[in-house]
């Protein structure tokens, strides 16, 4: 859960820094900075160094872990009203619906 997203944030962290600066260099007074993907890519390594890529990265995982901890709490809780004590099979499509419902209400 959590470490699996944790993994994932840190992997993706330069693809999510291009982006987000792609998608706001437009806002700032019309200034365009960067001329596609490969363009921010190779400007913000030059002038930031590999450090450049990470800036926001503490942040998301300080709020990544606690989000984790909440949606598993949540859903543990719903799959134990879904499952009666006494079943034995669990009809596979319960874990499913458990965590889809955990997501967008943890």
């Amino acid at each position: 859960g959590a470490s699996a997203r944790i993994t994932a944030a840190a992997l993706l962290s330069p693809m999510d820094t291009v982006k987000t600066r792609l998608q706001f260099q437009g806002s700032n007074y019309g200034v365009v900075r960067y001329n596609g993907v490969g363009d921010a890519f190779a400007k913000i390594y030059k002038n930031e160094g590999i450090r450049g890529f990470y800036k926001g990265l503490p942040p998301r995982l300080l709020y990544m872990t606690p989000a984790a901890a909440i949606s598993f709490a949540v859903y543990e809780q719903i799959r134990a009203i879904m499952v009666s004590e006494e079943q034995s099979v669990v009809n596979p499509l319960i874990p499913l619906a458990a965590g889809g419902l955990a997501r967008v209400l943890g």
